[in-house]
């Protein structure tokens, strides 16, 4: 049975997505199989897999 999908619009930093897309190229592998692979590790870790702070305050 094929999954559903549902589409999404989302807002990407120009330059960040060109980086991205860049290192997804060397891997064979595009940005929506990327964020598929990233939603699905969610699910698994039950989390976000690594941690996520907030920067430093500057003085």
């Amino acid at each position: 049975m094929l999954a559903d999908y549902e589409m999404m619009t989302v807002t990407i930093d120009e330059n960040l997505k060109s980086a991205v897309e860049e290192i997804l190229q060397s891997q064979e592998m595009n940005l929506e199989e990327a964020i598929n692979l990233y939603f699905e590790e969610i699910i698994n870790a039950r989390g976000i897999s690594f941690d996520v702070v907030l920067p430093p305050i500057a003085e």
